[in-house]
C-alpha cells in the first residue's frame, strides 16, 4: 500500500547548479564565465523515521533536468541559468507503487546557487495522488554534491 509517507520520501528534491570557470583574453587577462551544472548530482534526504532516500540530479547541456528520487520516483524537468553561479529548474516526479502502478507525483522546483561541486537550492514540493488530490507542500533548502562531470543521458522513463 502506497503511504503519504512514502510520497514523501520518494519526492525527494532536484536541482542543478553553476559554477565559475575563466578562460584567457587575447591580451592574456582572465575572463570569468559560467560553468554550466552538466552533470550527475547526489544527495540523501532524511524524512524522519528512518526514511532516508537517495536523490539523483542528472541536468544536459540541452537543459533538461532528470530526477530519481528512491526506487519509485522518476522526473523529467528543465533547467536554465540565471546570474554568475545561480540557475532556477522545474521537475515533474512521478510516483509508482511497490507494484509499478501510478501513485501521484510531486511539482519541485527552485532556485539554486552552486560553490565549485556543490549546490545548494531554495526547494518548493507539492504532491498530489494518485487521483490528483493535494496531499501537503514542503519548501527547505537541499544541498547536493557533483558525482560526474559528464553530460547526462536523460533516458524517456527509468521504470
Amino acid at each position: 500500500m502506497f503511504s503519504t509517507r512514502k510520497t514523501a520520501a520518494l519526492l525527494a528534491a532536484a536541482l542543478l547548479s553553476l559554477g565559475t570557470a575563466t578562460t584567457t583574453a587575447h591580451a592574456g587577462t582572465p575572463v570569468p564565465r559560467l560553468s554550466l551544472p552538466v552533470g550527475t548530482w547526489d544527495t540523501y534526504i532524511d524524512f524522519g523515521g528512518g526514511a532516508i532516500v537517495h536523490v539523483v540530479e542528472a541536468y544536459t547541456v540541452k537543459g533538461e533536468l532528470c530526477h530519481t528520487g528512491g526506487t519509485n520516483g522518476y522526473g523529467k524537468g528543465t533547467w536554465r541559468p540565471t546570474g554568475r553561479n545561480t540557475f532556477t529548474y522545474e521537475v515533474v516526479e512521478k510516483f509508482t507503487d511497490d507494484q509499478g502502478r501510478y501513485a501521484g507525483r510531486a511539482e519541485m522546483g527552485g532556485s539554486a546557487v552552486q560553490t565549485g561541486d556543490v549546490f545548494r537550492t531554495d526547494h518548493t514540493s507539492t504532491v498530489y495522488d494518485a487521483e490528483g488530490n493535494f496531499l501537503f507542500s514542503d519548501r527547505g533548502e537541499i544541498v547536493f554534491t557533483r558525482s560526474s562531470k559528464a553530460n547526462p543521458k536523460c533516458p524517456a522513463n527509468n521504470r
